[in-house]
């Protein structure tokens, strides 16, 4: 019987057949395109003001400030939360097993996206995240995101429908991470700190820092603030690697077949296939940091009544040193948003602390509603080690879902705590979506081989 992964992001009736190459060929040119889209700026977008809503998410959600991708995969993912929180609550029924209901379901996501991407727009221009800017901007700057949001959630529907090695969401975050961490290892961009023009990316800073006539390796290894730093690539490095074990992690349990009274052990499928949870944990508090942002730039200088309760409850914010940007210190935003660096650690350690607990809960409590959502409560248990060519089993008494989003949660909030380069989270989930893609590609790779085998028989 055949395994699929479990995929909050792919609920495609049917798929078309796609040669392998082609599929490797319109990946690659759907890559190239998001690429532009991170790299073009939107029309009318001033240089300077507002402040950044999404600045600590902007690697998971695939987006960048002032860009095509200023909401990057945020309206689907949220979307798909949305829905998905409908089905478990019984709210919307759906049955997953038939592919007219799952067409249905998909069609539903793409709308509630756009929809999405529209009052993510207007909030922008109306609550300042630009800052000041006229009307005139505002019907300049709207349509831009909008039609930047359906150009990227049509992309999104191509490669779930076969066009592509994985879905637009996977390959969006692979091509942000990258790009972030290339930028913060070479950006030519220059910092002046202490009377000398420092680069922006930590690898030419640090060299900089060793052939300087007065050697000084300490500035670029660790810098405050946003500004990438020496110590921050290590870090990558070193969650990387820590990554590339954990995902590969199984985990051996012993359980009763369905039609067979004989215990067997048998090898549980690997955790990374329910990093979805962290991506759409992530997509949660990103919407609270959203939401708190606006109400702290439209309600700030209210100091009593219910709009004062409302800011205080979801977060006030405060500059970040040596920047322009706002970041939460207090209430539900402070305690959803990971912490940017040593100096925010210190400065408020019970925002850290209630961050870390909050995204293994959370983690656990979506990793769970993915699998319950999509009928496949005991999809995880299975025999053998290739995802393509398994067994599914019934498990007894083996709540793995709870386990593997317990190991995401705490990978995610750990990683995301100790502040690599790339985030934590988005070297985690860019790992994962690389291991998957290696299974893939080994697994058309096997099938290559074994046609052209036949072929050579037959001849």
């Amino acid at each position: 019987m055949e395994s699929k992964k479990l995929d909050l992001f792919d609920s495609m009736s049917s798929r078309v057949s796609i040669p392998f190459n082609l599929k490797v060929i319109y990946t690659s040119l759907f890559a190239i395109l998001y690429l532009i889209f991170l790299n073009i700026p939107i029309f009318g977008v001033p240089s300077s003001g507002g402040t950044d809503p999404f600045f600590a998410f902007r690697v998971i959600m695939a987006s960048q400030r002032g860009s095509l991708a200023e909401f990057g995969i945020f309206p689907l993912v949220y979307a798909s939360f949305i829905m998905h929180v409908l089905v478990g609550l019984g709210i919307y029924k759906m049955d997953f097993t038939q592919a007219e209901k799952r067409k249905k379901f998909s069609i539903i996501v793409t709308i509630l996206g756009l929809f999405f991407s529209l009052t993510s727009s207007l909030c922008y221009v109306i609550f300042g995240a630009y800052g000041e800017i006229s009307v005139d901007q505002g019907f300049i700057i709207i349509p831009q995101l909008l039609l930047a949001s359906t150009l990227i959630i049509i992309i999104d529907y191509f490669m779930r429908k076969g066009y592509g090695l994985s879905s637009g969401v996977s390959l969006f975050i692979v091509v942000s991470v990258s790009r972030t961490i290339f930028d913060g290892m070479f950006s030519l961009s220059q910092l002046r700190v202490g009377g000398f023009d420092w680069y922006r990316g930590c690898i030419l800073a640090f060299i900089q820092g060793i052939f300087k006539e007065d050697p000084d390796i300490l500035t670029p290894l660790i810098r405050p603030g946003l500004t990438p730093d020496f110590l921050g690539f290590i870090l990558a490095i070193i969650v990387f690697g820590m990554t590339i074990f954990f995902v590969s992690f199984t985990i051996k349990r012993p359980f009763y077949q369905r039609d067979q009274i004989t215990k067997s052990s048998m090898t549980a499928q690997s955790l990374y296939n329910y990093s979805n949870s962290v991506v759409i944990t992530s997509s949660f508090f990103a919407n609270i940091s959203f939401v708190s942002n606006m109400m702290f730039n439209t309600w700030s200088s209210f100091s009593t009544g219910f709009r004062s309760l409302l800011v205080s409850f979801f977060g006030r914010w405060e500059t970040i040193e040596g920047t322009n940007q706002l970041a939460p210190v207090s209430g539900l935003a402070a305690f959803t948003t990971p912490p940017y660096g040593v100096e925010q650690i210190t400065q408020h350690p019970w925002n850290t602390s209630v961050y870390f607990l909050f995204m293994i809960v959370y983690s656990i409590l979506m990793s769970r509603l993915l699998v319950k959502t999509s009928g496949k409560e005991n999809v995880s248990i299975l025999k053998g080690t290739d995802i393509f060519n398994q067994e599914k089993y019934e498990v007894t008494n083996f709540p793995l879902a709870l386990l593997a989003g317990f190991f995401m949660g705490f990978l995610a909030g750990f990683f995301n705590i100790i502040s690599p380069l790339g985030t934590g989270v988005g070297i985690l989930i860019t790992t994962c979506i690389l291991k998957q893609l290696l299974d893939i590609i080994s697994h058309e790779k096997s099938k290559w081989n074994e046609s052209r085998k036949n072929t050579e028989i037959n001849k």
